[in-house]
């Protein structure tokens, strides 16, 4: 599980689908995603193949909004939260096999206003007591993330001492140990109760803006991975000299003008499907599914492979001068993948010139639609079929119908 703040998913897209897929992350718990309901085409690109993505807009205004974007095989619930005026939260239930926990996704503003009206930082302690309330009595793991713009490090500020004793009064505990702001100070954090041992290994990572990213591992099991069968034959290595006299031996067994064409065909169908089977019978097996990038280039790869290499120098070094060579490089990766994209649809496009039903096809997967099958009301699938049924026997009918009426009334003119 990761956290971070985005300072922006609409101009972070590729960047965040890469970060994901590299770390092969199951669960990101995202704030400061600046999205909107209608943000349809931000979020289709920042969601990458076989993972879900859940968020919660900040209503009224720019800015804000928190969400969580996790593997589509995990059981993830979103449930309600209270409505707080201090700071954003998304709530969700987590659940693997016999284990479950409850996920929140907080995003505290530094400077929080309503109507004009700076809200204090009393109220975000009041807030946040009346939501650690709520857990209480609640026999349920919980864990907290998120930003919350507290540093948490400093001892000497008032502030982060009453969030402590907060925590600390309701029997929780604050696991990030590390700086997770380029300028320095924890704002990034990662809560659970004193007594649980089901976060682990909390580190701090280079994320893709002015925050870092807080990583760790959670005590369930990892989620399936999405898997689909298929089925092939090995025609590669298949003997063609018998592939082609037996095609030669069916094609002379088939007498043409004793029989229908729809027969012989049939027969000829027949005759290859079991002389496939003999030469190159089908073979099923089950594959991964991966994430499809039909624009990937050996530049993006070789790309992608010097990011890597300076991402592990930095985090070897922590020094700035590597870190500043990693953000580059990883500004070059997301410019090539951009610029591949581009290419690859622009040629999309134009190879549908003159056919409109493709050419939709291909906006569709742009923008990110789904069509959705729409089907008439009714209580089972077996009635649903049974009225088509029906409706097509007397639009059947009803044709025959007029074309007796037509033949018996002498209407009906030869073409």
């Amino acid at each position: 599980m990761c956290t971070l703040n985005a300072r922006s998913v609409r101009n972070k897209t590729t960047d965040i689908v890469e970060f994901v897929l590299d770390n092969d992350f199951d669960i990101l718990a995202l704030t400061e995603t600046w999205l909107k309901d209608d943000d349809d085409v931000y979020l289709g690109n920042c969601i990458p193949e076989g993972y879900t993505f859940n968020h919660k807009d900040r209503q009224g205004k720019g800015g804000g909004g928190v969400g969580l974007l996790f593997k589509s095989s995990l059981s993830v619930k979103s449930e309600a939260v209270q409505h707080f005026m201090s700071f954003e939260a998304y709530q969700a239930r987590v659940s693997c096999q016999s284990r479950s926990l409850i996920l929140l996704v907080i995003y505290r503003p530094d400077i929080v206003e309503e109507q004009g009206q700076r809200i204090p930082y009393s109220l975000f302690l009041e807030e946040f007591a009346t939501l650690l309330d709520s857990f209480v009595l609640d026999p349920s793991e919980v864990v907290l993330t998120g930003d919350f713009n507290v540093w948490v490090d400093d001892f000497n500020d008032v502030r982060a001492r009453q969030f402590m004793n907060i925590l600390s009064s309701y029997g929780m505990k604050q696991l990030v140990r590390e700086g997770t702001h380029l300028h320095g100070h924890t704002l990034d954090l990662l809560i659970t109760r004193d007594s649980a041992t089901l976060v682990s290994d909390v580190s701090v990572i280079l994320g893709v803006s002015d925050h870092h990213a807080v990583q760790c591992n959670l005590d369930l099991r990892k989620p399936s991975t999405s898997r689909r069968t298929v089925t092939t034959r090995p025609l590669r290595s298949m003997n063609r000299e018998q592939f082609r006299s037996g095609v030669h031996e069916s094609l002379s067994e088939i007498d043409i003008e004793d029989s229908s064409i729809s027969s012989s065909v049939e027969r000829y169908d027949l005759s290859l499907t079991s002389l496939l089977d003999k030469l190159a019978p089908k073979k099923t097996r089950s594959v991964i599914i991966k994430p499809s990038s039909p624009w990937m280039t050996e530049k993006i790869h070789a790309a992608k492979c010097l990011r890597r290499r300076l991402e592990r120098k930095w985090r070897r070094t922590r020094s700035e001068e590597d870190r500043k060579s990693y953000v580059t490089q990883r500004q070059v990766v997301s410019q090539e993948i951009e610029k591949a994209k581009t290419e690859y649809y622009s040629e999309c496009v134009a190879e549908c010139e003159g056919n409109q039903r493709r050419l939709f096809t291909v906006v569709d997967a742009l923008l990110h639609r789904k069509k959705e099958t729409v089907l008439p009301d009714a209580s089972s699938d077996q009635i649903l079929a049974d009225n088509f049924c029906h409706y097509f026997f007397n639009k059947v009918t009803k044709i025959r119908d007029d074309i007796d009426a037509e033949l018996s009334s002498g209407q009906c003119t030869a073409l």
